[in-house]
């Protein structure tokens, strides 16, 4: 028999769980908003302690400063430097929502290499410290995020595009983040950043595509650059990153990914010429082009940067095939040494036969 109570007591415990399901949704979205609206501010708090600056002491910034003046490493801690996030992450792939994020695990044959690579080398050693030079917001395209979150590293992710620098504090990621240069000379000094915005194939002002192609203006491959969207100028602080390293008290590191767009060469010469350096680094993974070849094209490996990498105490591990070059060098002597060049797989193998076209081209 139909009983009206009964129909009333089944709605009455319908609405009673959707009213439990929706407080739950709203708690979720609330903690979500929350966290972003927590990035935001730890991202303005960020700009702010370096607003709030010592003008003294900024003008000593202005003049030729050694790396590790005891000064400029309070300093740079204080004012240039994040702690890593003890946060969960919050990141693009663990949520499966943006297929930019996904997709280029799959499609950027440079990304798919270079991951390749620095598996191959360090998924059997113990937890290292890494340095990525050119972070973007810490996640797309990133070269150390999978040492960090499978293997438990840490390191230090230098990203100078403030934008891109508010993105990847709130990845709360576990590592030191500086939103700064790494300097081009063996002192801190200021430059102009170049980046683009509303690139031709993006509606939106910022996009990750574009600001793939953002230089210094001191770069040497920046006119190439001007097709890829608008020119946008921001000032920015320059350190060297035996400065970044000694202010976390950092001697040794296990891999630096240098991706900085037309200015390594001198960021390397910055580091291995400063007299009072005492960071020393395993591996480095370069992006580099050779200097006489129009837009970076073709095939052309730079066999002056091998020998002078030589000079410096490293052998060349491989070099990409792709475009742009990217090489690896391992430390003589270091302990990942032995081991790399003992099991190096067949496509990382390289020998200069490959490679003699370049003297012939000279």
């Amino acid at each position: 028999m139909f009983s009206p109570f009964k129909h009333c007591r089944t709605k009455q415990r319908w609405e009673l769980w959707s009213v439990l399901v929706l407080c739950i949704v709203l708690g979720s979205l609330y903690a979500l908003f929350t966290r972003i609206s927590e990035g935001d501010n730890l991202s303005e708090q960020f700009l702010e302690r370096r607003q709030d600056d010592d003008s003294s002491f900024q003008r000593r910034m202005e003049g030729p400063l050694s790396p590790n003046d005891p000064q400029l490493l309070q300093y740079t801690r204080e004012r240039f430097l994040m702690p890593p996030s003890t946060e969960p992450y919050m990141l693009e792939i663990e949520n499966g929502t943006s297929i930019v994020y996904s997709l280029y695990r799959t499609a950027v044959i440079s990304w798919i290499y270079l991951n390749n690579l620095i598996t191959t080398l360090f998924r059997e050693e113990p937890p290292g410290f890494f340095v990525e030079a050119g972070a973007l917001d810490g996640e797309y395209i990133s070269n150390t995020l999978d040492l960090e979150r499978l293997y438990g590293w840490t390191g230090l992710l230098v990203e100078v595009d403030q934008e891109l620098f508010t993105r990847l504090l709130k990845k709360n990621r576990k590592a030191w983040a500086s939103n700064t240069c790494l300097a081009t000379s063996p002192y801190p000094h200021e430059t102009t950043l170049v980046k683009f915005a509303n690139q031709a194939h993006s509606r939106h002002e910022f996009s990750l595509y574009a600001r793939v192609y953002n230089a210094l203006i001191v770069s040497k491959d920046l006119p190439e650059r001007t097709s890829h969207g608008i020119p946008v100028y921001q000032e920015s602080q320059c350190l060297p990153l035996e400065t970044l390293l000694l202010a976390i008290n950092v001697t040794h590191v296990h891999l630096v990914v240098l991706d900085v767009e037309g200015v390594e060469a001198d960021v390397l010469d910055s580091f291995f010429g400063s007299k009072s350096r005492s960071a020393m680094v395993d591996v480095w993974i370069v992006e580099h082009k050779h200097p006489e070849t129009e837009s970076g094209g073709g095939d052309r490996v730079h066999l002056e940067f091998i020998y002078w990498f030589n000079s410096m105490g490293y052998t060349l591990y491989t070099v990409s095939k792709h475009i742009p070059t990217d090489y690896t060098f391992i430390r003589n002597g270091s302990d990942i040494y032995e081991r790399a060049f003992a099991s190096r797989p067949p496509e990382f193998d390289w020998t200069f036969e490959e490679f003699h076209h370049e003297e012939n081209r000279r």
